[in-house]
């Protein structure tokens, strides 16, 4: 048996994903939305997640999961990225890691995907 190497990316084995999917045609859907948030008090401005020299962002962190599910949604990779506007903190520390994202995204069929995301999200 061969080894094999897996991110930790749960979506494309979860049972509720496959059942949402077997509701669906990925031909039949026009636009879907996926917001992801973590509540701010969980990052710390020095955690690792908002170092640019490790990749750190919103789009690194938990972003990678809205592309996932739209990529699972519509069994294909979008054509083209239409917009995708990241935000900062603006203190001049962690300027180069975005904190949140809108990103829309259109597929072969005409069909749009939003995507937003934040890492520092509101408690309630």
């Amino acid at each position: 048996m061969s080894p094999v190497l897996l991110e930790a990316f749960h979506n494309p084995f979860h049972p509720t994903v496959h059942k949402f999917r077997s509701f669906i045609t990925p031909a039949d859907i026009v636009h879907f939305h996926t917001d992801f948030m973590v509540p701010w008090l969980m990052l710390e401005k020095d955690n690792i997640g908002f170092n640019y020299k490790l990749a750190g962002g919103s789009m690194m962190i938990i972003g990678t999961y809205n592309f996932g599910v739209i990529s699972i949604i519509f069994n294909i990779e979008p054509e083209e990225c239409l917009t995708c506007e990241p935000g900062i903190f603006g203190d001049s520390i962690h300027n180069q890691c975005d904190t949140n994202f809108k990103a829309k995204f259109r597929f072969p069929n005409g069909s749009i995907a939003e995507a937003s995301t934040t890492i520092r999200g509101p408690i309630l």
